[in-house]
This record gives C-alpha cells, structure tokens and sequence, in this order.
C-alpha cells in the first residue's frame, strides 16, 4: 500500500506496511524547509528598490548638470525649472502623487513608482554636486584638451568628469546614504521594505523597543558600509593622484637635467670652436 500525500508542486510518497491502519487527519509525515525571515525580505526590498534609485537618480542628474552647463538657454530653463519644483516640495509629497496619479495612469507597479519617486528625487540634488563640481574645474583644462585636437564629448569624458566625479565623491556618497535612509518612505504605499516590516512585527508583537532598535541597527549597518566605501575609493584616488604628482615631478627634474646637460653641452661646443 502506498501512501501520497502533496505538498506544494511536489509530491512526498511514503510507505506504508500491510496491515497499519490509516485514518483521517493523521499525521504521516513531517516537511521542514528554510524561508527567509520578515527582516531579511524587507532588507533585500530595501536594497532593491535602494539601488534601482541610485542607478535613475544618478543618470537623471548626470542629464541635469550637462543642461545646466549647455549653451542653450531652453536646456538650462528646463533644468532649472525641474530642480527648483523637486527641491523645493517634500519626499513624501512626491511620492503620493506620482504614485497615485503617475502610476495610476500608466499601471505601474508600487516597487517603480517608490523606486522612481526616489530618483526623481535625488537626482535634483546631484545634478547641482555635479554642476558645482564641473564648473570648479580650471577652465585651462579645456584649452589644453582643445589644443590635442579634441571635441567637447571627448574632453568632458577624459579631461573634465574623471577630475569633477573625485571633487564630488564625498557628497555623492552622503546624497546616496540619505537615499537608503529616505527610502523608509515608501512604505507609506504599502511597499514592504525594512520600515513596514517592522511596523507589521510591532503590530503582531507588541513589542516596538526591541524591533525598531533592530531596524535602525540595520539601516546603520548599511550606511556605515556605504561610508566605509566612500572612504576607500577616496583613498585610493588620492594615492592615484600622488603617484601621478610623483611621475611628473620626476619628469620636470628629468627634463630640467636634460635641457641643462645639452646647454652645457652646446657651449662646450661653441668654446672648443
């Protein structure tokens, strides 16, 4: 006699010797499994929806800082105009009404309306770190660029950005730090990332001390990665930059012996003829 009992899609057969006696609702076997906990979901949403946020808001203002440095006067009216609207009206504001009306409109789900929300966002602030940083490059870089026979696209990609993204690392760093932190916010649209979680366990357990201390000590965990990052890529912009001080000022010492050796040379020369 065989004996199938289904769980999920797969089936677990067991079997059963001649003779047992069977009977409705007995426990013939046990399954055990390993899910993800409440917390560990709500960090991945977090980071998901974090990260999808980052990637917009950065090429958003990236698009920005470029229309607000263009020659044409409709560009830097459209930027200005936008940076201004999205700086000047709260988060959670935008997020409603992109989420209500946006979204409605064009049935996107919840996840890309907060991730959306949040890149729209942000990325006003770092279109302004980005402007700040590419115009407090010397304006000598792009003569010298001119003068090696190349275009703008070329000089802002090899000349002007690699120089602008290190003035900007720090407060690049911080803008995505406080984007962690702010996506708490949607939660509001019933996303459910680390903040509804714990609002959905105090609910459950009454016990808001123990699970929002949780929260925060996971929300610091990943800001403080975040920053140690930071810290890392800096440093190692500045070692970059100081072997590179370091080459050319042993080729101006190695061209000052070099022209000096010649113009010795030369009047030893001059005198022997």
């Amino acid at each position: 006699m065989i004996a199938k009992k289904s769980r999920s899609k797969k089936a677990t057969y067991l079997q059963v010797q001649e003779g047992d006696s069977i009977y409705e609702n007995d426990t013939l076997a046990h399954i055990t499994s390993m899910q993800i906990g409440p917390l560990l979901e709500g960090l991945i949403v977090t980071l998901e929806i974090s990260g999808v946020a980052a990637i917009l808001a950065f090429s958003i203002g990236s698009l920005l800082a470029f229309m607000r440095i263009s020659n044409y006067q409709f560009l830097k009216d459209i930027a200005t105009v936008y940076i201004a609207i999205i700086r000047g009206t709260p988060l959670l504001v935008q997020i409603f009404i992109f989420y209500f009306i946006i979204a409605t409109i064009f049935e996107l789900e919840r996840f890309f309306a907060g991730a959306i929300s949040l890149g729209l966002f942000f990325g006003a602030y770092i279109a302004e770190v980005l402007r700040g940083a590419i115009q407090s490059i010397d304006k000598g870089q792009y003569e010298a660029a001119k003068s090696l026979g190349m275009n703008y696209p070329q000089t802002m990609i090899y000349i002007i950005m690699p120089q602008a993204l290190k003035r900007a690392l720090p407060t690049l760093v911080g803008e995505m730090i406080a984007l962690v932190k702010d996506s708490s916010l949607v939660s509001v649209i019933s996303i459910t990332d680390l903040t509804k979680v714990g609002r959905e366990i105090v609910a459950n357990t009454f016990s808001p001390f123990e699970t929002w201390l949780i929260i925060a000590a996971v929300y610091f965990a990943i800001t403080f990665l975040l920053t140690a990052l930071g810290h890392k890529i800096e440093n190692k912009m500045k070692k970059q930059g100081a072997c590179n001080q370091k080459i050319r000022c042993l080729n101006t010492i190695f061209l000052k012996h070099f022209i000096k050796f010649f113009k010795n040379l030369f009047f030893s020369f001059c005198n022997i003829i």
